[in-house]
């Protein structure tokens, strides 16, 4: 029986996120165990580290805004499926240009998926507003490693906590300021080609944000 290359590829890819998924939903809670212990840990113990904060330029526009104007009633925005707004009433006493504005994705330079600019910026809302990401069924990677971020006023990629739900396919965070946004993984597995033939080999490399 005569075995197709891409389907064994495609195996092999869906065991490695099976295992990055179970290693990622076993590892965050232990993480979580250590920082939340009710002693205090002593000055030689090691800390967790992720890694050093980076800063990133400024995403750039890469297709054109949709923007409402929202009052004290609260309402909603759409872009094109993609992303959501939830203005609640009262988060705003005032009519207010709300906008979403799609721009270069600076977490992330070889992701597909561009981040937004959420506007107006340098507002501080007065009830948190709901930000929701919408992705496609086909999106490589595993929804358990997803997270959504923000880049702050010094050029860093905030993480902040994020619900998911996978029945919907969407990624929602609560906010009172608005600025750069992007959902994105937290681990992923990059390869170097999309299809190999028999014999061939395919390099896969691991990444964390």
């Amino acid at each position: 029986m005569r075995v197709n290359p891409d389907t064994c590829l495609k195996k092999q890819l869906m065991n490695a996120y099976k295992l990055i998924a179970y290693l990622f939903i076993c590892g965050v809670p232990l993480l979580l165990a250590i920082s939340c212990r009710k002693d205090a840990p002593s000055l030689d113990e090691p800390r967790p580290v992720f890694g050093d904060p980076v800063t990133k330029p400024k995403g750039q526009p890469v297709g054109d805004a949709v923007s409402t104007v929202i009052d004290a009633r609260g309402g909603t925005l759409w872009f094109h499926g993609a992303v959501r707004l939830e203005i609640p009433p009262g988060a705003v006493e005032q009519p207010t240009a709300f906008g979403i504005q799609p721009i270069t994705n600076t977490l992330d330079e070889a992701s597909p998926y561009p981040a937004f600019r959420l506007t107006p910026e340098g507002t501080h809302f007065k009830k948190p507003i709901q930000v929701s990401f919408l992705y496609e069924p086909e999106t490589g990677g595993h929804p358990q490693t997803r997270m959504v971020a923000f880049q702050n006023d010094k050029g860093i990629w905030c993480g902040v906590s994020t619900a998911l739900d996978e029945t919907q396919r969407q990624l929602t965070v609560e906010t009172t300021h608005f600025s750069d946004w992007v959902w994105f993984d937290l681990l992923s597995l990059r390869k170097d080609r999309e299809s190999v033939g028999a014999g061939g080999t395919v390099s896969l490399k691991l990444l964390q944000q």
